[in-house]
């Protein structure tokens, strides 16, 4: 008996390959789905990938303040391009009504690339 070939990147020959755009796919909440806020982000990148933590300022007490990593978002460039695309809409429309966000210098900093 002749051996299937398992290779899932290569289509078998009675299988049919159906494509969807991913807009029309159904949304399915994960079931460890979690809601993160922060206000501050640091960007990390390799080649293949960039890396977003979010984290936010958080004071105990008076004496203890400090910034609260609280998650790390990976995802390839080309995926980092859309959402950077689709964030700017947003912030955009935003700003449009209800006038512009102001950003700190001290907030604005450059992304160092690998080399």
């Amino acid at each position: 008996m002749e051996r299937e070939h398992l290779d899932p990147y290569v289509p078998r020959e009675h299988s049919e390959t159906i494509t969807r755009p991913t807009h029309e796919l159904p949304i399915q909440l994960s079931p460890d789905f979690i809601r993160v806020y922060g206000s501050q982000t640091t960007i990390a990148s390799t080649h293949w990938d960039v890396s977003f933590t979010i984290a936010q300022p958080v004071a105990d007490t008076p004496q203890e303040m400090y910034i609260e990593q609280r998650a790390l978002i990976t995802m390839s460039w080309q995926a980092a391009k859309i959402f950077a695309q689709s964030l700017t809409t947003a912030i955009n429309a935003y700003e449009q009504h209800y006038g512009e966000i102001p950003v700190p210098r001290s907030e604005k900093s450059p992304l160092k690339l690998p080399t």
